[in-house]
């Protein structure tokens, strides 16, 4: 058996005894409060502006700003003070208050720039000038604007301006800009008034009329139609040879006014006369039959195709013909004498155009176009040319599209012309329209 020791023995004997810690009640302290910023941004202002107070703090119960802002329960507050201002937060709680300030510095601003400007007249004419007067307070600089650029601060200029202007001016100090302005009306000149008149409007060829002009606020004036420059009012007498209209022109300070007058010109019709919108075409020394020759099927006043185009030398022209039991009929008698304006030339039928037994049934007896009544063939000459040369004049001189020219059967003899064969020189006569010009 195992012995126990002695202290074995006595912790068997002793009872355990329990010894219980005392209880202490947690007490809390409070402290004052704590600011741990205050501040205002921006810390200068100028008089009128604002600027913000905030601030951080930790502990405080209330918070109040002096300076009538009160309580506050934010962390900022706009302020606007009107001059330097220190403002002073203070922070409560019940173990005590705690302060702190800021300042908002207050400036006060410069005086802004003030001007005046007017101008002496207020209206002008045009060419006119007047007198733009300025004044300004509180400026170092001024400038106008209408490209007259920098001014004295107080002053006057003198301006010429085309139209009606409204004048700027703007003047700069210390304390910032300022503008003002003013407005010059411009009264226009008037615009030139005219009369033209032809008296008769309309004439004969040969007769004269009277151009007549009149006019107001002009201080020149032309006309066209090779005219040139005449006084502001007078007469002329013109012989025109075809329908023209006149412009006439004035001109001033005032602007420009055009006047327009038309003299119409007829001619006398020869009662004849047989007037035809003919087809025209033309055929040379190189396309006639035989090719390479000038022969023709009925001379009259030439052995050969020619002639010059005058009344007295008319040109050899071909026409349509008709075989009917054996008897060739040309469309027109040989010897009819025909004058075409387009050429101004004199030609005589002395060839026909279209071959074979039935020439009725072909070109120039028949196949026209529609618009025209007949068909002629002019002689254009063409020997002294080369064949390209001779073709193209024949291609400028024929009709397309339908166009027609006119022909005029049994012609007066004063007819303008110009004397020459059509095709002359190497070169091929110009066109000159459906007017027939009389001398």
């Amino acid at each position: 058996m195992k012995k126990l020791s002695i202290f074995s023995a006595l912790l068997l004997v002793v009872p355990l005894v329990s010894f219980a810690q005392p209880a202490f009640a947690a007490r809390r302290v409070v402290t004052k409060p704590v600011i741990s910023s205050f501040m205002a941004t921006p810390k200068s202002i100028t008089q009128g502006q604002s600027s913000t107070l905030s601030w951080n703090t930790s502990g405080a119960t209330t918070l109040t700003i002096d300076q009538g802002v009160g309580q506050v329960f934010k962390n900022s507050k706009i302020v606007k003070p009107s001059t330097t201002t220190i403002y002073t937060l203070t922070a409560v709680n019940s173990a005590g208050t705690t302060t702190a300030t800021t300042s908002v510095t207050v400036t006060t601003p410069l005086p802004k720039p003030t001007c005046t400007l007017a101008a002496n007249p207020t209206s002008i004419s045009a060419g006119g000038s007047a007198t733009l007067s300025f004044t300004s307070t509180n400026a170092t600089s001024a400038t106008l604007s209408s490209g007259i650029g920098s001014i004295p601060t107080s002053g006057s200029v003198v301006v010429t301006p085309a139209t009606t202007t409204t004048y700027v001016a703007t003047v700069t100090g210390a304390g910032g800009t300022a503008s003002c302005s003013a407005t010059l009306t411009v009264i226009p000149l008037p615009k030139p008034t005219c009369t033209l008149v032809a008296s008769p409007a309309a004439i004969t060829v040969g007769s004269t009329t009277s151009l007549t002009w009149t006019s107001n606020n002009a201080t020149s004036a032309s006309i066209n139609q090779s005219i040139g420059p005449v006084a502001t009012s007078g007469t002329l007498s013109l012989t025109p040879t075809t329908t023209t209209s006149y412009a006439a022109t004035f001109a001033s300070a005032g602007g420009t006014t055009v006047c327009n007058a038309t003299v119409t010109v007829t001619v006398p019709v020869n009662p004849n006369e047989i007037r035809h919108q003919a087809y025209t075409t033309s055929y040379s020394y190189w396309d006639n039959t035989p090719a390479g020759s000038a022969l023709i099927s009925h001379p009259i006043l030439h052995s050969v195709a020619g002639g010059i185009g005058t009344y007295a030398d008319p040109i050899t022209i071909a026409v349509g013909h008709s075989i009917i039991n054996k008897v060739d009929i040309l469309d027109y008698p040989a010897g009819t004498r025909f004058y075409i304006p387009n050429v101004r030339r004199y030609f005589i039928v002395e060839d026909t155009c279209g071959d074979g037994a039935t020439p009725q049934n072909g070109a120039c007896h028949t196949g026209y176009p529609a618009g025209t009544t007949t068909w002629l063939d002019m002689w254009i000459d063409g020997a002294s040319g080369t064949t390209a040369s001779v073709d193209a004049c024949a291609a400028f001189l024929t009709d397309t599209n339908g166009v027609a020219h006119l022909a005029i059967q049994n012609p007066a003899s004063n007819y303008a012309v110009v004397a020459g064969p059509v095709f002359q020189n190497g070169s091929c006569t110009a066109q000159y329209g459906n007017i027939p010009v009389t001398l």
